[in-house]
């Protein structure tokens, strides 16, 4: 029998930017950062013997701050990377692959690469939406009590505007 524990991003805890660039251009691979805080309730799981992370994250794009967009996809879920397209900075990495212990809250950060497709530039709201992913056989075995709670959805419109075919992030650039 599996375990009930419960993994969550807190709401207001995670950030996603444009990582050093100016221009995020429609169709190319843009990298971003983010950051994230992943709190965890129920019983503890065991530091990673192999030194892995216990968890990383994907990144879906929405048209509103719910990982399952109206009007964009089909109403489906739009993954724009994957947990294998996600590096953690070090620190988190051996966070991530320590002992989890009841109440504690871990703050992570890392890069992803992220491509919106031409047909997606639009001047309406975007959001990208970070979910946690277990990508390790935990021990104790998990199983997680609340899914609702495992994402959360970052305003990124002000990074955007869609002016002839391309995306304009409207920051300056990381000293």
């Amino acid at each position: 029998m599996l375990d009930i524990s419960d993994i969550l991003i807190p709401p207001g805890l995670a950030t996603i930017e444009p990582h050093r660039v100016l221009q995020i251009y429609q169709n190319t691979m843009v990298p971003l950062e983010f950051t994230a805080s992943l709190a965890f309730h129920g019983q503890s799981i065991d530091a990673s013997p192999e030194g892995a992370s216990h968890i990383s994250f994907a990144f879906y794009l929405s048209d509103r701050d719910d990982i399952t967009p109206l009007s964009i996809n089909g109403g489906s879920p739009l993954v724009l990377t994957t947990s294998d397209n996600t590096e953690l900075d070090d620190v988190s990495e051996e966070v991530l692959s320590g002992n989890l212990t009841d109440g504690g809250v871990y703050a992570s950060s890392g890069i992803t690469r992220v491509e919106i497709d031409a047909d997606l530039c639009a001047t309406e709201d975007r959001f990208i939406c970070i979910k946690y992913v277990v990508v390790a056989d935990l021990e104790p075995p998990f199983r997680d009590e609340d899914v609702t709670n495992d994402f959360q959805c970052v305003d990124v419109s002000s990074y955007m505007a869609c002016h002839d075919g391309m995306f304009i992030a409207s920051i300056f650039e990381p000293q």
